[in-house]
């Protein structure tokens, strides 16, 4: 199952046109629209908000390793290095509250630009408050409470840019913009559907004893650690020889923590 999450009902709107979802009348506190393969859920606006919705729905429900969280939503951009309309997969979000950070698996190939997200409990108008490249109401709230019912490589969160924070965006604005961006994403779904968890894949010991070596030897942070692994994991399936990657860091040399995220960046890029 593929479970989106929008903040509003006109970000919806174009997502259960193009599904073709239908209602669930079985569920009363929130709006839930389904099929046999998409479940969208309209959280409302909000961190707290948004996490409590997902929460509640959640808790009801029977994830499983194979399915996969996308939060589709617009976006404000700090800077014009994204255009309107562009489609953004975020790479890192932020809790400006809390000024917390989370790091989403980045492990599967896409076609999106990548950016940082920062969501803020109000409207945000300028720039000079902001840490990320973009801004939203939701992303810290629903990677919070997503990462007690899924896996983090499960996890996406894709934003759509409609402003630079500087104006109130128009409602068929706001449903053109996701209409536009569907067909693009549904291509990158039905790629993304293709990684099934095997229930017994894991890494070999002689593979485990090397991972663990370069973890240690290239002072990768828990975060770097996970993503690591789950890289890893993904080549596993594919069928690609992960001791020839692990071979080529054996003996390698870290001077500061650049060096550690250049490795982590190799890894990302082998195809």
């Amino acid at each position: 199952m593929i479970y989106i999450s929008v903040a509003l009902g006109i970000e919806a709107k174009p997502i259960i046109k193009y599904f073709n979802l239908k209602r669930d009348n079985g569920i009363k506190k929130l709006q839930v629209f389904k099929n046999e393969r998409v479940t969208l859920i309209i959280t409302g606006v909000g961190i707290l908000k948004s996490a409590i919705a997902l929460t509640y729905i959640f808790s009801q429900s029977e994830i499983d390793e194979d399915d996969i969280f996308l939060n589709i939503g617009i976006c404000g951009a700090k800077s014009e290095k994204y255009s309107i309309g562009d489609i953004v997969l975020c790479n890192k979000i932020i809790n400006s509250e809390l000024e917390k950070s989370y790091y989403p698996d980045m492990v599967f190939n896409h076609s999106f630009k990548e950016g940082s997200l920062e969501s803020f409990n109000t409207l945000v108008y300028c720039e000079d408050e902001v840490v990320g490249d973009l801004v939203d109401m939701e992303g810290a709230g629903l990677f919070e409470a997503t990462t007690y019912f899924f896996q983090s490589y499960q996890l996406n969160f894709i934003k759509i840019v409609s402003d630079y924070l500087d104006r109130e965006v128009e409602q068929n604005q706001v449903e053109e913009l996701i209409l536009k961006s569907l067909p693009q994403i549904d291509n990158w779904l039905i790629e993304r559907e293709k990684f099934k968890v095997e229930k017994e894949m894991d890494f070999t010991l002689e593979e485990k004893n090397m991972v663990e070596e370069l973890i240690k030897n290239a002072r990768f942070t828990a975060t770097m650690e996970n993503e690591l692994k789950s890289l890893l994991l993904y080549y596993k399936l594919q069928g690609k020889n992960i001791n020839e990657i692990l071979e080529k860091y054996r003996d390698v040399e870290i001077k500061d923590k650049r060096d550690s995220k250049k490795i982590l960046e190799e890894i990302k890029e082998i195809r």
